[in-house]
């Protein structure tokens, strides 16, 4: 979410997600502005459409477009148009691109390129834009005074006692002056009065073109003939259709003149702040205006070259001298350029073949004035946006308003002055080249900003334009340039060295500004000198990238986790994979061992992440300071990923060292994932002591030997278990080590080369900051998940008009967001009970618990505190069973553990029925600014909590047999084809999503959305279905219009999907099979872990959040069941509020028999913005 504006309200599944925007201030400006400042607003016709003709067409149209034709031909003539208007729709393009990535302001062009570029090259393309303007005026204006002085000549008209002759400058410059004051006056009028204007000089200049059109099909009269117009006529077709340049003229030069004719496309651009809706008004009315303004040239040479020689020898011609008419002879004459006529001689060919020569005079005024006016406005606006910008600070005084539409009058006096100094040249040759270039120059920037942002691959530049296409981008800068030096190479020089020099200054003196720029994007990517220079430079939400600590001790033994975090980073964002070696810190030998082999594996892995391995006495002392310590600079991990712990039941103390990890990381202000497989992350029987037995005890499935060969759940309440004992056929060879085909498979999961697949589901519960959304987004970036089906997730305690109203606000944010996705669904009632199953095997966790674990029991009192938030999370898994058993991978919003509510068994037993069951699920949450306990939901509206069934409550386990046909021979290594394919799930080349599902549910800063928004950049996902959820407590229209709220929100973030669902309905009990999961999750961790019991004071603390996971289960398996990915906002586990094993049993309910699913949050700092 852009620093501008904040969620009013969020949902954690404990209150109802966004249903108020609330603007807030960008970052302070340094001038302060008069608030509330009511300006004039236009749509896209009086605002774009008519400025950009009337400042398109120009004195060129009636004045040297016959000379054009005459020169080039016919057939050249429109292949010089042609090319001219490539440049410019290229260029339309790259603006519209820039246009349609997130709101507009004021300021016009400069604030486009500023906002995608940065100060440096915004503060000289602001300059050079504004001077460019006003020299324009002055240019356009001189063409005025030399039709004025032609039309003074032509009647005889004295000045001074003097007959005005064609060669007299001063006439020129007098009433360039006159008509530079006269367009002063009604640009001070204001923005209405100037409106006015253009509409009048619109409907003159149509009226002269037809009048142009008709005269060409009128009889010709002989004083017609004389000067070359015969009509239609397939002679004179044929006659000019080829090029034949006369008196040293050239294609290069011919071209030169026509260019500037096509120039003006930005006119629109200019008053971006005085535009109804810039997004929509800019990209369609300068597109139209190039459409109607080329048609028109084209139409001009085709009529030109069809009725009109190229060169006609007059017998005589009129002079008139006062009232004194004069008939010169041009027998008697030598070289006098008046006995010529035709297309190349007769600069008023236009006039000539028109029906009523008066109105095409009034059309060149119409266009001279016009353009002029134009220029006028548009060049105080964009100097007095520089100005409020502060890039240059000795310009301050020209940043002042007036009035309520904030005319810029200090700068229009400025304008002025200059654009009178430019008109006393008197030469429109003279002037003409320089603006070209400077506006050229404007146009190449336009391009290489959408091109250098589109390389950036910055989170930020997701432009709605369809067309856009950042090699094109590329193709139209370097057009601009050649035309540039094609046009006049010393002013193309000229313009050059002005704009190295400004943007030299303000590299030099280095304003405090931070646009999101993409020069920080690059710098992001460059090397250490690169990265000590990002330093300096503020974080911005646009370059928002989620750089991970992947918590996978070994790298090797849990290839799936290192997988899913360089899915999401792909090389574009840094991925540290952390190590911790419990031994002696003193000794290190063995670390550096570890450390180099790590890098050579993830090297071969092709995951683009390093490696540091650190040596503590305990995992939670080397976990806290790899989260103190990791990173360098500005490239610090912000996200903390870490795998599941199945055997939470087991080991009381693990548990709990599990749990204060999270505490550890949200405290740090990190983003927390837990990937949960129901086969296990951890393999490191499978290659050698190379951990220690006890290493990294939280992300390893189990102290048991047989569980790295079991390749399914471990959950101690399943029925049975399957044999250990592969069978020949059932077996892979590897390297001389057996791995059974599904451990290999699961391994693989995640990567490229070993996974198929096709649904990505993201239950966002809850407003993490974006995190939950943002890493499945990153996800789809990847070639593997870019045609996966992606699918958000949401729910609501309320009934079924609460979630529609949610999913049409999700709909309007997740639109805003530029999140594309396959469906949105918002699921109702969480907040009924889960059913009686459900509630079972979570009682059953909580015994299993409390009888392996007498020291740290899970209370009655504990268990009572969080009651309805394990229910919710129980119904929440049952959501998650309905909609998500066939993803690929489930993303669901990480519950936060709250300190003094919850312990670490309930919360883990929480977890484990919110993701019990399920394809592999990752639970993710980022946390806010503040303490996260502050964000997340009260304890009496913790909706958003999610429980689910833990994985011990399962009827039954399967074998840990592998039949022979289940194994595939790998290398002298047996793997189970299930884990193969379990561990490659994300990998690119070895997946085919279709669905990623978020499940939005509070705001996050807006990670949920960004991550599988960057994961739809991916090849693989980039086609998938894309669906975003969330939920609402109250009825239908509450989701309603949370749904409109949120498509509007989402249309603004630019984040494109295929649906939007606001379920309602959270509040709703779960059903019982949820809720009887959720007890059993509970009884087998207080049975297992009597020193950490889930009480019943903290169920009964957490029991609304609960039923509202386990309702929001219920709706995860009702609309993710069959996607490839879920992502689900993570809930935070509060401190004193929620513990370890309720906190996990929360995620477990959540997140139980779905396909892979991702728990995200964000750590509350926006990551997603309104703004170009």
């Amino acid at each position: 979410f852009s620093s501008k504006l904040r969620l009013g309200s969020t949902i954690d599944l404990n209150s109802e997600m966004i249903s108020v925007v609330e603007p807030r201030m960008d970052q302070p400006s340094q001038l302060d502005i008069k608030p509330r400042i009511e300006v004039v607003k236009f749509g896209w016709i009086v605002g774009v459409l008519i400025r950009c003709v009337l400042n398109i067409f120009g004195v060129m149209l009636f004045l040297r477009l016959s000379w054009v034709t005459g020169q080039a031909g016919m057939g050249l003539a429109c292949l010089i148009v042609i090319i001219s208007t490539a440049v410019t729709v290229i260029t339309a393009v790259s603006m519209s691109a820039i246009c349609t990535n997130g709101e507009v302001k004021g300021g016009g062009t400069y604030y486009l390129i500023s906002r995608s570029l940065g100060p440096e090259f915004g503060g000289a393309i602001g300059l050079i834009f504004s001077f460019a303007n006003a020299v324009a005026a002055a240019m356009y204006a001189v063409g005025f005074a030399e039709t004025v002085r032609d039309l003074l000549k032509e009647h005889g008209v004295k000045i001074f006692g003097t007959v005005v002759d064609g060669n007299s400058v001063n006439v020129v410059r007098v009433i360039g002056v006159i008509t530079m004051t006269f367009i002063l006056g009604i640009a001070l009028i204001g923005m209405r009065g100037e409106t006015v204007v253009q509409i009048t000089l619109l409907i003159t200049l149509t009226a002269s073109l037809l009048n142009f059109f008709i005269g060409s099909f009128l009889p010709p009269t002989p004083y017609k003939r004389r000067h070359g117009f015969e009509g239609y006529s397939w002679k004179i077709i044929k006659e000019n259709f080829g090029p034949r340049f006369q008196d040293g003229e050239t294609f290069q030069h011919v071209f030169g003149v026509f260019f500037p004719s096509v120039t003006g496309i930005l006119a629109g651009a200019n008053i971006s702040g005085n535009l109804k809706n810039p997004s929509h008004s800019i990209p369609l009315g300068t597109n139209v205006a190039i459409a109607l303004t080329s048609f028109v040239y084209l139409t001009f040479c085709i009529v030109a070259g069809c009725t009109t020689r190229r060169d006609v020898n007059l017998d005589f011609y009129e002079r008139k001298n006062g009232s004194i008419i004069q008939i010169v002879n041009c027998s008697s004459v030598i070289n006098d350029t008046e006995c010529k006529s035709g297309l190349i001689y007769n600069y008023q060919t236009m006039r000539m073949i028109s029906a009523f020569g008066p109105i095409i005079i009034a059309g060149i005024f119409a266009a001279t004035l016009s353009s002029a006016l134009a220029s006028l406005v548009g060049a105080p606006k964009v100097f007095q946006a520089v100005c409020r910008d502060m890039i240059f600070p000795c310009l301050k005084f020209f940043s002042v308003g007036n009035g309520k539409s904030d005319e810029p009058h200090r700068a229009y006096f400025l304008t002025y002055f200059i654009s009178i100094s430019f008109a006393a040249i008197g030469e429109l040759n003279v002037i003409a080249p320089i603006i070209s270039n400077f506006f050229l120059m404007t146009y190449a920037l336009v391009n290489y900003s959408c091109f250098d942002a589109s390389l950036a691959k910055a989170s930020g530049w997701r432009p709605a334009f369809r067309y856009y296409n950042k090699w094109l981008a590329l193709v139209g800068a370097l057009l601009c340039v050649v035309v540039m030096f094609v046009i006049n190479w010393w002013a193309a020089l000229i313009t050059l060295v002005a704009s190295s020099g400004i943007f030299l200054y303000v590299r030099t003196t280095k304003p405090e500004i931070n646009w999101g720029s993409s020069v920080q994007a690059h710098t992001y990517r460059r090397a250490l000198d690169a990265t000590l220079k990002l330093g300096t430079v503020q974080e911005h939400v646009k370059n928002f990238r989620p750089q991970m600590l992947v918590l996978t001790g070994n790298p090797i033994c849990r290839p799936a986790l290192v997988d899913l975090g360089s899915l999401v980073t792909h090389g574009n964002s840094l991925m540290i994979c952390g190590n911790v070696v419990l031994d002696d810190p003193s000794i290190n030998i063995r670390l550096n061992d570890q450390k180099e082999h790590g890098e050579a594996w993830l090297k071969k892995r092709n995951s683009k992440a390093f490696y540091q391995s650190i040596v503590a006495p305990t995992v939670r002392q080397g976990t806290m300071a790899l989260l103190q310590c990791v990173g360098v600079g500005k490239m610090r991990p912000n996200v903390v990923f870490l795998g599941f712990k199945n055997d939470w039941l087991i080991k009381a103390e693990a548990t709990n060292d599990y749990f204060n990890i999270i505490h550890d990381a949200l405290d740090l202000k990190y983003g927390v994932g837990l990937l949960r497989l129901q086969s296990g992350l951890d393999f490191s029987d499978f290659f050698g002591p190379d951990i220690p037995e006890d290493q990294y005890d939280d992300e390893e499935d189990s102290e048991d030997e047989e569980k790295n060969e079991e390749f399914i759940s471990s959950s101690p309440l399943r029925s049975g278990a399957r044999s250990t004992t592969p069978r020949q056929q059932d077996v892979l060879m590897l390297k001389n080590t057996i791995i059974n085909k599904g451990a290999l498979l699961t391994m693989n999961v995640f990567h490229p080369k070993h996974s198929a697949s096709t649904i990505i589901d993201v239950w966002w519960l809850f407003d993490d900051g974006g995190l939950t959304l943002l890493l499945p987004y990153l996800l789809r970036r990847r070639k593997r998940w870019r045609n996966c089906q992606f699918r958000i997730f949401s729910c609501v305690s309320g009934d079924k008009d609460d979630a529609e109203r949610q999913h049409i606000s999700m709909a309007s944010l997740l639109a805003k967001f530029r999140i594309n996705y396959a469906d949105l669904h918002v699921l109702h009632g969480l907040n009924k009970p889960p059913n009686e199953k459900e509630t079972e095997k979570f009682q059953q966790i909580l015994q299993t618990w409390n009888q392996n674990n007498e020291a740290f029991p899970i209370s009655d009192h504990e268990y009572e505190a969080n009651k309805d938030k394990i229910k919710r999370g129980l119904k929440l898994h049952e959501y998650l069973l309905e909609y998500s058993s066939k993803s690929t991978l489930v993303v669901v919003t990480l519950p936060i553990p709250r300190k003094q509510s919850i312990s670490a068994a309930l919360y883990l037993a929480y977890l484990d029925a919110i993701s019990y069951n399920l394809p592999p699920i990752l639970f993710l949450r980022d946390i806010p600014e503040d303490q996260y306990d502050d964000e997340e939901d009260s304890e009496d509206e913790e909706k958003n909590e999610e429980f689910i069934s833990s994985s011990p409550l399962r009827s039954g386990a399967r074998s840990t047999t592998p039949r022979q046909q289940d194994v595939l021979m790998l290398k002298n290594t047996i793997i189970n084809k299930g884990a193969l394919l379990t561990m490659n799930v994300f990998h690119p080349k070895h997946s085919a999503s279709t669905i990623i599902d978020v499940w939005w549910l509070f705001d996050d800063g807006g990670l949920t959305l960004l991550l599988p928004y960057l994961l739809r950049r991916r090849k693989r996902w980039r086609n998938c279905q894309f669906r975003i959820f969330s939920c609402v407590s109250g009825e239908k229209d509450d989701a309603e219009r949370q749904h409109i709220s949120m498509a509007s929100l989402l249309a603004k973030f630019r984040i494109n999907y295929a649906d939007l669902h606001v379920l309602h309905g959270l509040n709703k009990p779960p059903s019982e099979k949820e809720t009887e999961k959720f007890q059993q999750i509970l009884q087998t961790w207080n049975q297992n872990n009597e020193a950490f019991p889930i009480s019943d004071h903290e169920y009964e603390a957490n029991k609304d959040k609960i039923k509202r996971g386990l309702k929001l289960h219920e709706y995860l398996l009702e609309y993710s069941s069959k996607s490839t990915l879920v992502v689900v906002t993570l809930p935070i586990p509060r401190k004193q509020s929620i513990s370890a094993a309720l906190y996990l049993a929360y995620l477990d309910a959540i997140s139980y028999n779905l396909p892979p699913i991702l728990f995200l949050r964000g750590n509350q700092k926006n990551v997603l913005t309104y703004y170009s």
